[in-house]
């Protein structure tokens, strides 16, 4: 009796004080050659530096290159941390595309949309995900509605233990199904958006409720994460990495990250993809068949023309016969001129006379 009490009073003393999960040499490469927010050096980042030292990451820097395989190698996971006015060029999205399809990591954020001025979303787009130009507000914190409480967590692996969390100044995520991509964290009842309009410049309202702002995407071998706040990982105190749940959050992805994406998952991907193309071939040869039966309307239609061009050519040409035959040229008189004297018809009389 006193061994099943010693027992279970150690597996509650386990359950209530458990040890940081450890993501042995996970190498983590941060990208800082496109402007981002997220800068470790930053004080407003340390607690998300010291995080990934307790869990044992490792480390690295890529401040003034272009994004290369050189680059990647023998790298496990990317971290863009909100680029800021500056855009990838497509060789860097290529590059990624093909890195991550090999197994390697995403971790991209975002923020408040249309505030980057960047081409993110060409890279997201690869995967299914994309950062729309909108803001997350609060109907419930009227003193701040750009800071947002999110209750709507999805069982995942990186949302256990996760009940709440809380984000400042968000963009929401729109994602593609198709491309093997899945909602883990979305807004509430509680919550409306605010939909940038480009053309007005200005923010308007809009109803969507259960929004993401954190999704997630297996593409091949790899895996991506998308947020769509990059507060999360700051110091912040009302929204940042010790705010509610927020760090258990990022805890679990850094963990999902560290583990490899499972066969079963890397078939079912193919399969989406062999799928997707083939609607895509399908939808190519729909297309096809609709530019033949265009191109056959329009050979129809140009014969109809050419053909009324003939009999509108035929019509003109008889009215033009009518014409001239109402209308017969007069013989012309032969007038014989002479020196310095006006001009007299030409007599030819047998009986001329002489002077």
């Amino acid at each position: 009796m006193l061994l099943s009490f010693h027992q279970t009073f150690s597996k509650n003393i386990w359950r209530s004080q458990p040890s940081m999960p450890k993501a042995k040499n996970l190498r983590i490469l941060f990208d800082y050659a496109h402007n981002e927010i997220i800068n470790l050096e930053d004080n407003e980042y340390h607690p998300f530096r010291n995080l990934l030292k307790s869990m044992e990451c490792v480390i690295g820097f890529n401040h003034q290159s272009r994004i290369t395989q050189d680059i990647l190698q023998n790298i496990d996971l990317l971290v863009i941390g909100c680029p800021v006015e500056s855009y990838f060029v497509s060789q860097e999205i290529g590059t990624i595309v093909d890195w991550v399809s090999s197994g390697g990591n995403l971790l991209v954020m975002s923020e408040v949309g249309v505030l980057q001025k960047t081409n993110l979303n060409d890279l997201m787009k690869q995967f299914g995900l994309y950062f729309e130009n909108t803001t997350l507000r609060s109907k419930t914190n009227t003193e701040t509605n750009s800071i947002v409480l999110i209750t709507d967590i999805v069982d995942h692996a990186i949302t256990k233990n996760v009940k709440k969390v809380m984000v400042g100044g968000c963009s929401t995520i729109r994602t593609v199904k198709a491309k093997g991509s899945m909602d883990v964290c979305l807004s509430g009842e509680d919550t409306w958006v605010e939909v940038y309009d480009e053309i007005n410049s200005k923010w308007v309202k809009n109803s969507d409720v259960h929004v993401p702002v954190v999704s997630i995407s297996i593409y091949g071998q790899g895996r991506i994460a998308a947020f769509g706040d990059v507060d999360m990982f700051s110091s912040n105190p009302l929204f940042g990495l010790t705010s509610l749940d927020n760090k258990q959050l990022i805890q679990n992805l850094i963990m999902w990250f560290h583990t490899p994406v499972r066969s079963g998952a890397t078939i079912d991907w193919l399969l989406t993809q062999f799928s997707q193309m083939r609607e895509d071939i399908l939808d190519i040869g729909n297309k096809f068949d609709n530019l033949v039966t265009t191109a056959r309307i329009l050979e129809d239609r140009i014969s109809q023309i050419e053909e009324r061009q003939e009999i509108f050519q035929l019509e003109l040409d008889k009215v033009v016969q009518t014409e001239e035959g109402n209308n017969p040229k007069e013989e012309s008189t032969e007038i014989e001129k002479t020196p310095n004297s006006e001009p007299k018809y030409q007599e030819n009389t047998e009986n001329s006379v002489e002077k």
